[in-house]
């Protein structure tokens, strides 16, 4: 989860999603038993010690699979490690806007969740953004509209195109 989501609206996203997720925990508590012993939880101590999305997954990533933090686990676990090693043509599509994620906080902090540069040095990828979008939704517009059904349609033509071409 970004940073930027934990301030978003004061932090009302990251404590609400916080909430139900500790109540799903709540919940299950007792099929999730196993799991303490297994992976170092204490549940009782983390339903306890936590309020947010954010501080349950830095709790799980801190005491159960020892990555001291959640962003340790993220660098670790990025597919940014892996595009430099894609075989397979590869169209990525993000929106700019992504309220998750977003392209114009991370310009502040120089920084990017979108990997430019490997894209650009493996000749499989092709990277595609749009300036609007949102998280995972691709709408844009006053009356939204879903928009990657075109760029994904061409990719594919194009990929049909080539295939036909050289084979």
């Amino acid at each position: 989860m970004s940073r930027h989501m934990a301030k978003y609206m004061g932090g009302f996203y990251q404590r609400q999603l916080g909430f139900y997720l500790k109540h799903l925990i709540g919940l299950h508590k007792e099929s999730l038993r196993p799991l303490e012993k297994k992976m170092g939880i204490a549940i009782e101590e983390m339903l306890a010690r936590t309020k947010t999305c954010r501080d349950i997954e830095s709790y799980i990533m801190k005491y159960s699979l020892n990555f001291g933090t959640s962003e340790n686990y993220c660098r670790q676990a990025s597919s940014v490690l892996k595009i430099l090693d894609v075989k397979t043509p590869l169209f990525l599509l993000s929106p700019l806007d992504d309220p998750v994620v977003p392209y114009f906080w991370l310009c502040l902090v120089r920084a990017s969740v979108i990997p430019y540069g490997e894209c650009l040095l493996n000749e499989n990828i092709i990277l595609g953004t749009h300036p609007s979008g949102g998280h995972l939704g691709f709408f844009t517009g006053i009356n939204p509209k879903q928009w990657f059904a075109a760029p994904v349609m061409g990719y594919i033509e194009a990929v049909e195109k080539y295939h036909k071409a050289h084979h």
